[in-house]
């Protein structure tokens, strides 16, 4: 099939997709393109609830009421809509919304187990030790009541009905955790496995590649996949909730058994940790320059400055020490956000006219010196002038006294 891929030909396609919606749900869309455009754009290409960076392409319009749950003839303002991400996107869910009910506490647990867990019907079984047939007449409910649709799961992440304004979108916190790397040993693997590695063994799940080993396989995280938090340790403990859900779905997706309860078979080998705003890369990248530095016990490189993401991003990329090294690197970048000292270039500047003004100095003590070696001469000859014209006088003196 053919698609126009003009500015005007992807604006029709827009149209086209939002009119098919208002067939089908009844409602009235009451914003045009340039007015959603506006609103994605003012994101930079970060999603507003989770705050990870997906890009303005894959920035989604969704309805704060959910279009499948709206009255008839429900009119959508510009207001009545916002920006997420994909994933935000289908996993915010409808509860509150929902006409066909509210949903059970066993039927939260499962939805909750199948969203954010990716969790098979036979090992959310295992985990609420009840029969597999359960599960699935609690699954088939939550397809009934719109949770569960078409395959696509929807889930929900809050039971409180949103706000109908536009929310501001959230910008980067102080650290972003990006670009990790995971090699993980098979704890079991299956058929499955053996046929998609005989399909080939490299796929891609939500935009992370996988390479398929025979008894392991390797992670590489997606290139626009970040985790921003206050520290450090906040976004890494972002990114662990995001990858623990990653291993329940690869595991539902290959058929294979990834994570068990004291086993040492993830190992992360790789993690950049960058701080956004720092000083030092604001003056790197004002003067268009980059920073590489080498460990001296390995030659890794584990610092670097580059202004690949408009971040003014300082980067500690060793591969075994990067969060202990961005930790000692915030202490001592944290003195420079606390008492504002001067620059690099411009401790360059005062240091170069200090030496100016020490050598200044330096030769005036110098003419300074010779002066006062020039008045002891003259001071030394002076005296021996008042000598002589002191014995000139006590002779005249003596010789006026034998004549009177």
């Amino acid at each position: 099939m053919y698609y126009d891929k003009s500015k005007k030909g992807i604006a029709n396609r827009w149209k086209k997709q939002l009119r098919r919606r208002e067939r089908e749900h009844n409602v009235i869309h009451k914003f045009t393109r340039k007015e959603w455009i506006k609103i994605r754009d003012s994101t930079g290409g970060y999603c507003p609830k989770c705050n990870n960076f997906v890009g303005i392409e894959h920035i989604e319009l969704d309805h704060i009421i959910p279009i499948s749950c709206a009255k008839k003839g429900q009119i959508y303002t510009i207001n009545d809509i916002q920006p997420l991400c994909r994933t935000c996107n289908v996993t915010r869910g409808t509860k509150g919304f929902k006409e066909g009910g509210e949903l059970s506490p066993a039927q939260e647990k499962i939805l909750s187990l199948i969203t954010k867990e990716f969790l098979t019907p036979k090992k959310i079984a295992n985990r609420r030790k009840t029969t597999v047939q359960a599960v699935y007449k609690t699954i088939r409910k939550l397809r009934a009541k719109g949770y569960l649709k078409g395959g696509l799961i929807r889930g929900f992440k809050t039971t409180e009905a949103p706000s109908l304004s536009t929310p501001k979108p959230e910008f980067p916190l102080e650290i972003r955790l990006h670009g990790q790397e995971f090699n993980i040993k098979l704890i079991t693997k299956s058929k499955k496995y053996e046929n998609s590695r005989n399909k080939g063994n490299i796929l891609t799940i939500q935009g992370n590649t996988i390479r398929l080993y025979e008894n392991s396989i390797e992670v590489y995280s997606n290139p626009k996949l970040s985790f921003f938090g206050i520290d450090e340790q906040d976004a890494t403990s972002k990114a662990n909730r995001y990858w623990f859900s990653f291993w329940g779905l690869i595991e539902q997706k290959l058929g294979v058994f990834l994570y068990k309860e004291g086993h040492h078979n993830i190992k992360e080998v790789k993690s950049d940790y960058g701080e956004v705003n720092n000083e030092l890369a604001k003056d790197y990248n004002k003067q268009k320059e980059k920073l590489k530095v080498k460990a001296n016990e390995d030659s890794k490189q584990w610092l670097s400055i580059d202004h690949s993401w408009n971040l003014n991003e300082l980067e500690t990329k060793h591969p075994q020490t990067s969060k202990p090294d961005m930790q000692k690197v915030r202490t001592f970048f944290n003195d420079l956000r606390d008492n504002n000292p001067p620059t690099p270039s411009e401790m360059h500047k005062l240091i170069s006219a200090n030496i100016n003004l020490q050598t200044f100095y330096a030769e005036n003590i110098k003419s300074h010196t010779q002066g006062m070696q020039n008045l002891a001469r003259s001071t030394k000859e002076f005296v021996k002038v008042g000598k002589i014209l002191n014995k000139l006088l006590s002779d005249r003196q003596k010789k006026l006294g034998e004549f009177i």
